[in-house]
Parts: structure tokens; sequence; C-alpha cells
């Protein structure tokens, strides 16, 4: 074999041993691959309606995506809502007087937890601990929904006692 081919031969599968890594790098980099070395701990939350939470839903804190649910959502024991275990970044401290909601982003209605917290400074941040059941909130479309119906109701209240008092005018202009 020739000088030149056995360079071309080295240089062929040097080539593709860089472009072999680049991919490998890309995969870790943007696949889900990453998440398993990241250091997490967690928490877990009941809410009244976990409608659109799945596993691996985001968990955001002011904006940011500080982790993720871990697996679908569980009944609790007297059926009337749900718990979510959450699996959130090592190092992200969450406020104590923070309120976990379950939101909508998007066109889509993509469910996510978001964790709203007063604004007001603390040093009293929530302790790790998975035998902890947080309570959440549930707000977005549904709470929508039920705030419309809600009014609606009370409108139907206020146009009946409406027809009673036009009815009782009625009958004062009639003697």
């Amino acid at each position: 074999m020739e000088d030149r081919d056995k360079k071309t031969e080295l240089l062929v599968g040097l080539f593709l041993t860089v472009g072999l890594l680049m991919m490998g790098v890309l995969v870790l980099q943007f696949g889900s691959v990453k998440d398993y070395f990241k250091r997490s701990y967690n928490l877990r939350v009941s809410f009244p309606d976990a409608a659109g939470i799945k596993d691996g839903s985001p968990v955001v804190l002011g904006g940011a995506r500080i982790g993720k649910v871990l697996n679908t959502p569980k009944l609790n024991s007297t059926f009337t809502g749900v718990i979510i275990d959450l699996e959130v970044s090592e190092g992200v401290q969450i406020p104590k007087d923070a309120v976990f909601q379950i939101k909508t982003a998007g066109l889509m209605g993509d469910s996510l937890i978001d964790i709203k917290p007063t604004g007001d400074i603390t040093n009293d941040f929530l302790v790790p601990d998975p035998n902890v059941l947080i309570e959440g909130k549930t707000s977005g479309m549904g709470d929508l929904q039920k705030t419309a119906d809600d009014i609606g109701k009370k409108a139907d209240v206020v146009l009946d006692d409406a027809r009673g008092a036009l009815k009782e005018i009625k009958e004062s202009m009639a003697k």
C-alpha cells in the first residue's frame, strides 16, 4: 500500500471519528439524556384537578424551567383530587409562601406547573421532603370556565329579581 493511500485512509478515519463524536455531543445536548446527569430533589403537590398534566410536563418558577413532572398524576386516598410528584433541579430554592398552580401555555394548550412566589423577600424556603404534601391550586381554562359558570348563575338570579320587580311595577301601574 502506498503512503498516499494510508494517509487518505487515516484522514477519512479521523474525519469519521470527529463526526461521530460531534453527533454524540448533539444527542446529549438536545436530548433528554442530559437530565440523567443532573442532581435533583422531589416534591409532592396535591391538586383538586390536574387536567393536561402528564409525565415530563415542565415545572416553572418565575418563567424559568426548574424541573419536570416525574410521572402521571395519581388519585389521592379520598378520590377528590390528585397527587403529582415533581423533580426539581438541585440548588433551586422555592419560597415557602409560593403558590403551585396548573396553567396552560401556548396555543396548543400544553399544561405546566407554575410556581408563583408572593414577591416578598424571604429566607424561608421549602425543605425538600417527598413525604410532605404541598397544597396546589388549579387555574387556566378550567378555572376560567368555572368563573364564567358562577357569573352566569349570578346573572340568572339578577335577571329573575328584575323580572319580579317588573311584574310588581306592571301590577302597580294597572291599579
